[in-house]
């Protein structure tokens, strides 16, 4: 049995990169609406438990009052009506208090559970879509003549630095060269870093109209965890990355300046802002923090990693 597996459709990549993107999406939303039910819920269960200690309280001054009371001839008055009125908004709150432990218990665990799957979603189909992109492109270079002629297909797919296996694709940096960390957040040496065309339908690089992309979304506390000051460092240095790639010499820059191999990295490598194409609009895959601060700077548009049918 073939070592290698024959793929001569690119249209077929470009299908199932779109699948790709689909399903992030409706994860991550689902992750999103759970989330939010969790937290109306907990909104909700606080505002009682607000109610029945409010209750508790004017119930307890209503059955002192009572049983305080006396007339004239120094009698008091049957006070069962305020005493089972009291112990009815005790065992009220005392129900409350325990949906509040156990919600606030359930959601904690959710919280770990659903950022560490979307973390994985996010990695996993970063890495995958730009996969999919790159071996999109080298079968339509290959299927327009642009193969290698000796080695047939897998031989282009080899020079690109992908490889076709029984057990499906791997990608592998030049041999002898610097790469691209796991993560996309260093480069070193210069090989494999040229940019593609500029091109949203074929789903890789792109300056995206940030009219176009939704507003992003953030949980309490989630914008705070991004290192602002790095970000607006990293924007800052964009029109000069931008530049050396125009110009054609950004393996000169990121071979020598580190700075500028993360900053290009970040906004060109794999852990590029992802956009997909979604009921009218770019629905934000990866990225949302560098989203909301190219608004914030009052930037037009911002480059990502594109998706559009």
């Amino acid at each position: 049995m073939s070592g290698y597996a024959r793929i001569t459709d690119a249209e077929a990549l470009r299908s199932l990169r779109s699948a790709l993107a689909s399903f992030t999406v409706k994860a991550e939303q689902a992750v999103g609406q759970a989330g939010r039910a969790l937290q109306q819920t907990q909104e909700w269960l606080a505002e009682r438990r607000g109610y029945w200690e409010a209750e508790v309280m004017r119930r307890e001054m209503a059955y002192h009052a009572c049983i305080s009371y006396r007339d004239a001839d120094g009698y008091g008055r049957d006070c069962s009506w305020e005493a089972a009125a009291l112990r009815q908004a005790q065992l009220e709150l005392a129900n409350v208090r325990r949906w509040v432990q156990a919600v606030d218990q359930v959601g904690q665990s959710y919280t770990a559970s659903a950022r560490k799957f979307e973390s994985m979603v996010q990695n996993e189909s970063s890495q995958a879509g730009a996969f999919l992109d790159r071996a999109a492109m080298i079968v339509e270079r290959y299927s327009s003549g642009g193969g290698s002629t000796g080695g047939g297909q897998s031989s282009a797919f080899a020079a690109a630095g992908l490889t076709a296996t029984g057990g499906g694709m791997a990608a592998s940096g030049p041999a002898g060269t610097g790469s691209a960390s796991s993560t996309g957040q260093a480069y070193s040496g210069s090989a494999g870093l040229a940019l593609p065309s500029y091109n949203a339908n074929a789903g890789i690089f792109s300056d995206a109209p940030l009219d176009e992309v939704e507003t992003p979304q953030f949980a309490p506390g989630e914008w705070q965890q991004a290192d602002v000051t790095d970000m607006r460092h990293s924007f800052s240095r964009l029109p000069e990355i931008r530049q050396a790639i125009d110009g054609g010499y950004i393996d000169k820059l990121v071979a020598s300046d580190p700075d500028a191999a993360r900053i290009y990295s970040w906004f060109y490598g794999t852990e590029s802002v992802k956009l997909a194409w979604y009921q009218g609009q770019y629905t934000i895959t990866n990225g949302k923090h560098r989203v909301a601060l190219a608004r914030m700077l009052g930037l037009p548009n911002v480059p990502a990693t594109v998706w559009k049918p």
